[in-house]
């Protein structure tokens, strides 16, 4: 899916250390400009926060088939818990 914005509009945010280098990482991970990577992250953040406002969980399942819920608190804490 293609982002396609309406409307850009210069914004101005203050953030950590750490959470800058972690949006830098991302953004060369993926080799786009860390204002894609941003866009990104907030569209992710969007969609997981809807899952979670519907009641669905989000599950990850690792490389020997075990699955965890990823549960989302009001906080926005991250936590698993194992799947039954």
């Amino acid at each position: 899916m293609t982002y396609e914005p309406t409307e850009i509009v210069k914004a101005s945010f203050n953030f950590p250390k750490e959470e800058l280098g972690g949006l830098k990482e991302l953004a060369a991970r993926r080799s786009i400009p860390v204002t894609q990577a941003l866009r990104q992250a907030v569209a992710s953040e969007q969609f997981l926060q809807r899952l979670a406002d519907e009641d669905k969980k989000i599950l990850v399942q690792d490389e020997d088939g075990n699955l965890q819920q990823i549960v989302f608190s009001q906080t926005q804490t991250v936590r698993a818990a194992t799947a039954a």
